[in-house]
């Protein structure tokens, strides 16, 4: 397990080495326009799994409609307002003002795709938003 850890690590490192390299100049306005999205994985030791529909403004704000199912039991239309930050490098962090969860994420392509994933404690998910 410690060498499976490890070797994820250092491909992690380097793969975001490489998209700090590749992208650089980030700034909120990097994530401009209409995202599709889905989260999944663990949250409270529940799984969950979450499609939905985002505007970001580019200003460093944003608001979701989407569909959670968490451990089964599903809600429909639940609204979310989000404010974010893309430092240079194109690494920044997330805030779900609605449920107060956190997020680090890196943007990948010039804002047509980035990358979440929840750094709350108990919780292990992650998400994709590619632009419509």
């Amino acid at each position: 397990m410690k060498k499976i850890c490890a070797t994820l690590f250092a491909l992690a490192t380097l793969l975001m080495a490489s998209a700090a390299y590749a992208e650089s100049d980030c700034t909120n306005a990097t994530i401009r326009g209409s995202y599709g999205f889905n989260f999944s994985g663990i949250q409270a030791q529940l799984p969950m799994a979450i499609v939905g529909a985002a505007m970001a403004a580019g200003e460093g704000n944003g608001f979701a409609t989407l569909t959670i199912s968490l451990n089964g039991t599903v809600s429909q239309g639940v609204h979310v307002v989000a404010t974010y930050t893309v430092n240079p490098d194109c690494t920044g962090v997330l805030t779900d003002l609605t449920s107060n969860l956190h997020y680090t994420l890196v943007v990948l392509r010039h804002g047509a795709e980035f990358l979440l994933i929840n750094t709350d404690p108990g919780n292990t998910f992650t998400g994709d938003f590619k632009k419509q």
